[in-house]
């Protein structure tokens, strides 16, 4: 058996306990490797999930956890039945109220994603999200095969705004279809969105490595 507190992973001096709650991904981006590895995108049910976390809550006491998968809303069904059922949970069991999670994040357009998921993930104790938008231009980003468009992420971070939800933006430059314009549209876009930096809906902008090839990736 292995035991969660002989590893500290901390945020803010507080010990995070990692979820796997689903395998691969449901998009395809062509600098990525997952798909490559988990051909199949598999999810574990909300039930299962709430149960895992109300274990390690017992068990430890940590009140942070972090999913560890490639995205927490690769099904949107389950993903909001995740929150309600997170939302009911600490409605009627008050030593569950302070419980949080954050990981991985994509954005879909604003009818896959309508205002009341986002006040489910805002009230069920979200403390943060980690979206990839990678580029300011939409026509590199289809190039990616990265299905969203910037007025998606504006529409994502309005709500996001509007319900205290945080933000980490994952971008890179480099790909080997950038041209001049695209990059001037990554700027474009950082400067109309700075912002949301003021109230922390953006709350870090993570430049990765200029573009790399990764072996098995499209």
């Amino acid at each position: 058996k292995i035991s969660v507190t002989d590893y500290d992973i901390l945020r803010d001096n507080r010990r995070v306990v990692g979820l796997n709650t689903s395998r691969g991904c449901v998009r395809k981006c062509t600098f990525c490797s997952v798909p490559t590895m988990w051909k199949k995108f598999k999810q574990k049910s909300a039930n299962r999930i709430i149960e895992e976390i109300i274990k390690y809550h017992n068990e430890t006491g940590v009140i942070d956890f972090y999913f560890q998968d490639s995205l927490m809303n690769g099904s949107i069904k389950v993903f909001k039945e995740f929150c309600d059922q997170l939302i009911l949970l600490k409605s009627q069991n008050p030593q569950y109220r302070d419980i949080n999670y954050s990981g991985l994040f994509i954005v879909r357009p604003k009818a896959q994603h309508p205002e009341d998921l986002f006040r489910a993930i805002a009230e069920s104790g979200n403390d943060h999200i980690c979206i990839g938008v990678e580029t300011g231009s939409d026509r590199l980003r289809h190039e990616m095969d990265k299905r969203f468009t910037n007025d998606d992420l504006y529409w994502h971070l309005e709500m996001s705004s509007k319900y205290g939800i945080k933000n980490q933006l994952m971008m890179f430059c480099s790909h080997y279809k950038e041209t001049h314009e695209d990059f001037n549209e990554s700027l474009a876009l950082l400067d109309r969105i700075k912002h949301y930096t003021v109230d922390q809906t953006i709350m870090d902008i993570n430049f990765a490595t200029p573009f790399m090839l990764v072996d098995n990736t499209p």
